[in-house]
């Protein structure tokens, strides 16, 4: 017996060993890949504490990091280390599901080292140095009792002083609109330390000596930082802020991971900058006579300014504008219900505010949204306050935001624009593809929310709605074609407004507005054209394969399960799920590509 049990043990050991050798590759490429990338986030969030926070990982919410010369070696060795385990895998022989989360890690960790040590916005770029934006992120969080956060806060502010003389020590030669931009940053700081966080610390019952004399201390620093930039600003030695051709092109190539270049982009857009030209001109003949009671023979694009400019006199008051906001939004909801366009969940809220300091000077509305750690947290519409502005600038952004316009606003911003497919995003059963994705993504996702409405009825097909939508669809057209041509064809102020009124329609204050925003930022702003005009072309491709069985709603939901992932990506991982449910006898251009 003893015998016989050695045999069989021996003989299960030998069938074991031969199964292990025997095992294929792409099992073991696959099981390194999971194990792999179940270290990499631990080690990302140890390194990147801030991103942590803002994802909802919250085990380092006391950290801050300090951004000198020993964080940068940190950064640059940790993405090394990363690149070198990735390079010992076959992205080949991993699943798709895998393969995408790869190439946004090899992305992210490539991007690491070209920020780093390559474009080097710590050393230029004052406005990079936020740490109000995270503060404000925890004050209002419901992750944990108000305490807590509060303790976690006081952490970090211990640090703010030593941040900021790390940030004094990287800039040496800063652009003027980052210098500019980073004093109203700062000054949302200060206005954080003097008022919002001793009422919560009063709250909470925690404003003590000790809590006092932490605040007081960051206090000092961040007005010695905003005193420090307004002496750079009179010193008056700036570099120029625009990127220049290359570096463009590596910063397109990996903020965007499109399937575009700068050069195919800025053609498509000249070209759907006359398709969209050609469309208000039908619109103008259609409206006309019902604004100026008369007939024309022939329209031109004055006579669709001048159509424009009247209808846009339909606004609402500057101290109702935020209110206004408020009280469409069910109505977006309600109408996506109506139609089964997507699911939006209640649990999930949604919060209008006036916009704190500390997010102002990019855009007139954005949104702050949780991460997929704190999925349950509030999403925050951000609208800056018009009412408290110059009379003259007021009633110019009014205009721009009329009546028809600030629809198509809520809809890009909130429902079912950004705050939509951010919870959807935050509902991926992988958290790499919402925490590694794509800029161009999540604004096409926003821009097609604006056509896709529309399309579907949205605003009863009013053709003033509709010669709105594409005056904004112009602005979308044209912050690729001003991005592009500021930062790497020398454009300057003059040419970008005349372009902005004259061919894009747009109010002095929204064309005044993103000049400002064009010289603060790159290549951000070409990702509404680009993620617009790439997932539009896959509706397009499935909806042709798919014929009378296509379903918009099941389109829309399956392009949001998988993050925000770049759209070249979804478009393999849709067209490969497409592919394995067709018949066998089907066949398709597009599924063989």
């Amino acid at each position: 017996m003893r015998r016989t049990t050695r045999f069989t043990l021996l003989f299960m050991t030998l069938v074991l060993i031969a199964a292990c050798k025997k095992e294929k590759p792409e099992t073991k490429a696959r099981a390194f890949f999971s194990e792999f990338k179940s270290d990499f986030l631990d080690d990302y969030w140890q390194h990147f504490p801030e991103s942590a926070t803002l994802n909802g990982y919250h085990a380092y919410d006391s950290e801050l990091r300090i951004p000198d010369d020993s964080s940068r070696r940190k950064t640059r060795d940790f993405a090394l280390s990363v690149l070198e385990k990735l390079n010992s895998v076959d992205a080949g022989l991993l699943d798709p599901q895998a393969r995408t989360d790869y190439f946004l890690i090899r992305n992210e960790m490539q991007s690491l080292l070209w920020y780093t040590d390559t474009l080097k916005p710590w050393a230029w770029q004052p406005s990079s140095y936020n740490p109000a934006a995270l503060i404000g992120y925890m004050l209002r969080g419901r992750y944990e009792p108000l305490a807590d956060r509060l303790a976690h806060i006081l952490d970090r502010l211990e640090k703010v002083p030593a941040y900021y003389e790390a940030a004094r020590a990287n800039i040496s030669k800063p652009s003027k609109p980052h210098t500019q931009m980073a004093r109203v940053i700062t000054d949302g700081m200060i206005e954080l330390l003097e008022k919002e966080l001793p009422d919560s610390l009063q709250l909470a019952g925690l404003f003590g000596s000790n809590e006092q004399e932490i605040i007081g201390q960051a206090l000092e620093a961040s007005r010695a930082f905003r005193s420090w930039l307004g002496r750079l600003e009179e010193k008056g030695t700036f570099r120029n802020f625009r990127l220049g051709e290359a570096l463009y092109e590596r910063k397109f190539h990996f903020d965007l991971q499109s399937d575009y270049n700068p050069e195919s982009l800025w053609e498509a857009a000249q070209y759907e900058k006359e398709e969209a030209h050609t469309q208000i001109l039908r619109l103008t003949q259609k409206l006309w006579p019902r604004y100026f009671n008369e007939t024309r023979h022939s329209y031109s694009l004055a006579e669709s300014a001048r159509l424009i400019d009247r209808i846009a006199q339909s606004h609402r008051p500057a101290d109702s504008f935020l209110s206004a906001i408020r009280q469409q939004l069910p109505e977006l909801i309600d109408f996506i219900r109506e139609k089964d366009l997507l699911f939006i969940d209640p649990e999930k809220p949604l919060k209008v505010r006036v916009a704190p300091k500390y997010l102002r000077g990019i855009a007139i509305a954005s949104i702050s949204a949780p991460g997929p750690y704190d999925k349950y947290e509030n999403t925050w519409y951000n609208v800056s306050p018009i009412w408290e502005m110059d009379a003259d600038v007021a009633e110019s952004y009014l205009r721009e935001y009329n009546d028809y316009m600030m629809q198509i606003l809520n809809i890009h911003e909130a429902i079912p624009g950004h705050y939509v497919q951010l919870v959807h995003a935050n509902e991926s059963p992988d958290p790499v593809k919402s925490i590694f994705g794509s800029s161009s993504m999540i604004e096409g996702w926003a821009c097609y929310a604006e056509r896709m409405m529309l399309e579907e009825g949205w605003g009863n097909n009013s053709p003033e709605l509709w010669l709105m939508y594409y005056k904004w669809y112009l602005r979308i057209i044209g912050n690729s074609i001003i991005d592009i041509g500021v930062h790497t064809r020398g454009w300057d102020k003059d040419r970008v407004l005349r372009f902005l009124s004259e061919e894009a329609f747009q109010e002095r204050s929204e064309a005044e507005g993103k000049w400002r925003r064009v010289q603060r930022s790159s290549v951000q702003l070409c990702s509404y054209f680009d993620g617009l005009i790439e997932i539009l072309d896959l509706r397009d491709e499935i909806r042709s394969i798919e014929g009378e069985a296509f379903d918009l709603k099941r389109f829309n939901e399956k392009f949001l399960s998988y993050g925000s992932v770049p759209v070249k990506y979804i478009r393999k991982l849709m067209l490969e799920e497409l592919e394995k449910n067709l018949p066998e006898d089907h066949s398709s251009d597009s599924l063989k590509r």
